[in-house]
């Protein structure tokens, strides 16, 4: 769907943890495939160590040679793609992003997911009010993705904001400079995003409406 851009204002959004509850599913698959890479089970303890950590720090943490990431990475977000039917929004999200639709702001979604797993998600949540989807693998950041796009459509970093929930989602912000709106519904911890000052840290969905009426 194309809407009329309000304020020339963008809202780039992150897919898995902002918008798209992963996490569980990731983690059963992740526990699933994980003795195939000497991976140790991720149990409820052990997911509350991992959340408090950057990408840099897990794999770090995982003990998983470099060249082998790559490789998992992959195989995880392939095996979500299968799964994708099992992910449900965030609660309370989706009638913000139909109410941003209805304010006719333009909306897009950045991630390092499958295109097609997003695609089916928005589709079977009647979620699909964005204008575009940009999808590229990455490992530790966003912030070249931000760039490119921003480039290509022709954006003033002024009239953007970014929307997620990890700390690298803050650098990818900052390297692509451009404001970020840190949720705390996702992987990171409330007190870890604090620690990298992102511009606004919320605590509900709601919360997008009244940083965007107020700026």
């Amino acid at each position: 769907m194309n809407y009329e851009a309000k304020k020339n204002m963008t809202l780039f959004f992150d897919f898995d943890g902002t918008l798209a509850d992963t996490m569980a599913e990731a983690v059963d698959i992740l526990n699933r495939i994980g003795p195939e890479y000497d991976l140790k089970k991720i149990d409820s303890e052990e997911l509350k160590k991992i959340r408090k950590m950057d990408a840099r720090e897990i794999i770090k943490y995982s003990g998983l040679p470099l060249l082998k990431i790559p490789f998992l990475i992959s195989r995880v977000k392939m095996e979500l793609k299968k799964n994708i039917e099992n992910v449900e929004p965030f609660a309370n999200i989706k009638p913000v992003i139909e109410e941003l639709a209805r304010e006719k702001y333009e909306m897009g979604i950045v991630t390092t997911n499958l295109k097609e797993s997003v695609e089916k998600f928005l589709i079977r949540h009647d979620m699909n009010f964005f204008s575009m989807i940009h999808s590229e693998s990455s490992i530790f950041g966003k912030g070249p993705m931000l760039k490119k796009i921003m480039k290509e459509k022709k954006l003033a970093p002024n009239n953007v904001l970014y929307l997620g929930d990890e700390v690298r989602d803050i650098e990818a912000a900052r390297n692509a400079g451009v404001r970020i709106i840190s949720v705390t519904w996702g992987f990171n911890e409330a007190e870890r995003l604090e620690k990298h000052v992102p511009d606004w840290l919320i605590q509900s969905p709601e919360e997008i409406l009244n940083i965007l009426r107020n700026i």
